[in-house]
């Protein structure tokens, strides 16, 4: 080595010296960046060849290195090399499809898949032996179900409806293939037909994670929250929807009057299902009102038009229906509208009219009441009305922690907060080990006090300690609202799931 008269600017002595390196990384386990500097030699050079016989194998190993250690671009540029210098490899193959579609590089994806397609139908051809009918269909339906996803995601609509209608030819019981046409129909608004053929994808075994997310947005679109959690929960774990407060869904119009900010609340409500009556009703006032809020966050409303629509909604609703819309607007009209002339009158109102709905839907009962505690500021008139509810339920102390914690989402002010605390107290006398009810006490004080934290974390204790489910579901319901309000502290608005291909609508073969 001393003898080599090599200069720094010598080619041969800074190949001498990647080869090295190559050789060091190697012995060192390290085939990620023995990979690298393997690419800046000159395959053209024949001083070792010895390399080159290593290269498909580094390469290779280094791709899989590059997975493990979550650098997907490298273990991308290693496969694709590979994929162009060696005969086809449907194992690595394989790999790199779910290297490309991490990626979002969708062009290659595509150009991948097609030319696995046409190696499956040949092997299908020349080794017929090596397969079973059944195998032959499910493989080659799903990889046409790939590439499908993959023209969706370019925005070539046509070309991905071709590979779907390619793909049901071949298998029309394939799961992959059903959760396809499930996405089609979601973007048609055929909710029933969508949730339906979804449903039964998943159910059967379809790995698409697109059909999943598209199943719960149409039910959260549908506001069908109890379907949405249940499709959580069957299907969830093996999509990696594992959030230990999954079982807290909030409906998205009590989301968004939760906000308690009238910039926020219009920018969750424009976004919303119009299939949803009571986002509607939200619909409805936010397009209803005139100005900018003043400084206390309150609108204009042009009431003549906010209640025609509004009275032309309710009309097409079953009772059931009504009671939360009717909730809406009154909350609506609360929050949101500057107490202008006629504004006091609409809400007793529709409060009159939920209160009116109590004898056919008993939900319209606390509905009324906790427009009425937000309402009122003086606790002696809510004595009457409550004591009427509470003696007419099997569990007073519950019904009240109920009504309490539903009102905690909507005060704006420390009295209205605080307007139910001597009626919990006095239930508290009665019941002093009620977990719920003792929650419901915490959040009648501010929630970065003492009492706060002291009454919350006694309940909780209590909760656990008796294994209250339904108390530990409303404790876990408090502690996704908190965390919904640091999020709104530094103006963040919630974000939508990553858009991709099957939720773009079909423009593009449509036009």
């Amino acid at each position: 080595m001393e003898q080599m008269q090599f200069s720094g600017k010598d080619s041969s002595f800074i190949e001498l010296l990647n080869v090295l390196s190559v050789l060091k990384f190697i012995d060192e386990n390290n085939l990620h960046e023995a990979a690298h500097v393997l690419l800046k030699l000159d395959r053209r050079s024949k001083k070792f060849p010895e390399l080159e016989t290593l290269r498909p194998a580094v390469l290779t190993l280094a791709g899989q290195q590059s997975m493990e250690q979550d650098e997907a671009a490298c273990a991308s540029e290693f496969w694709q090399l590979l994929q162009r210098e060696q005969p086809f490899n449907p194992q690595l193959a394989v790999n790199l499809v779910r290297v490309l579609d991490d990626n979002e590089d969708y062009q290659e994806l595509q150009r991948l898949l097609t030319r696995l397609i046409k190696w499956l139908e040949q092997d299908f051809k020349q080794h017929p032996q090596n397969w079973t009918e059944q195998g032959r269909q499910t493989t080659l339906a799903y990889a046409h179900c790939r590439l499908a996803d993959t023209w969706m995601a370019l925005g070539r609509g046509r070309a991905a409806l071709g590979e779907l209608q390619t793909a049901e030819r071949i298998y029309p019981g394939s799961p992959e293939v059903i959760g396809r046409r499930g996405l089609v129909a979601a973007q048609e608004n055929r909710h029933d037909e969508a949730t339906r053929l979804l449903s039964q994808a998943l159910e059967e075994g379809c790995r698409s994670a697109e059909v999943y997310i598209v199943l719960i947005e149409t039910w959260k679109k549908l506001g069908n929250s109890e379907a949405m959690l249940d499709a959580r929960r069957r299907f969830g774990k093996k999509f990696g929807d594992l959030n230990i407060i999954a079982d807290v869904e909030v409906l998205p119009w009590i989301d968004a009057l939760s906000t308690r900010q009238y910039d926020l609340f219009s920018d969750l409500v424009e976004g919303g299902s119009k299939l949803d009556p009571a986002m509607r009703a939200c619909q409805i006032f936010v397009n209803a009102t005139e100005g900018d809020p003043n400084s206390g966050g309150n609108v204009s409303l042009q009431q003549t038009q906010a209640v025609s629509h509004w009275d032309e909604l309710l009309k097409g609703l079953s009772p059931q229906e009504q009671v939360p819309t009717l909730q809406a607007i009154a909350l609506c009209l609360l929050l949101f509208a500057k107490r202008e002339k006629g504004i006091a009158a609409l809400i007793t109102q529709y409060r009159v009219q939920l209160y009116e709905l109590g004898d056919q839907q008993p939900e319209a009962k606390a509905a009324h009441l906790v427009i009425l505690s937000l309402k009122e500021r003086d606790p002696k008139k809510l004595k009457i009305p409550f004591q009427a509810y509470l003696g007419s339920q099997p569990q007073p102390g519950n019904a009240l922690a109920q009504i309490q914690l539903q009102v905690r989402r909507y005060t704006q002010t420390s009295s209205q907060a605080q307007i139910l605390r001597s009626f919990i107290e006095e239930s508290l006398n009665r019941e002093p080990q009620n977990p719920l009810l003792i929650l419901a006490k915490a959040t009648t004080y501010p929630q970065n006090s003492s009492n706060y934290e002291t009454f919350r974390q006694q309940g909780f204790e209590i909760a656990r300690r008796l294994q209250d489910a339904k108390a530990l579901q409303a404790f876990r319901e408090e502690e996704a609202f908190l965390k919904t309000q640091d999020v709104q502290q530094f103006s963040l608005v919630p974000q939508l799931l990553r858009t991709s291909g099957w939720r773009i609508w079909m423009v593009s073969w449509k036009t």
